[in-house]
């Protein structure tokens, strides 16, 4: 996380058990430290949110997609 980093994950890290916790760590931080994750088990469709985060960036920098 305080790589700045979206990074999609495999699997649930050990967070459970706190629902504040699990929504800061989730979509919570990206407002603090621009960090966030998502968790995606399947490799196929765990690369749509890494291209549309990746689209999203590059419209923002003037780039085409």
């Amino acid at each position: 996380m305080a790589s700045c980093i979206y990074t999609v994950l495999g699997v649930m890290p050990p967070l459970g058990g706190s629902t504040k916790v699990t929504k800061l760590v989730t979509s919570g931080l990206k407002n603090v430290v621009s960090a966030s994750f998502a968790v995606e088990a399947n490799p196929d469709r765990a690369a749509d949110p890494i291209i549309s985060h990746i689209t999203e960036k590059r419209k923002g920098l003037g780039l085409g997609a």
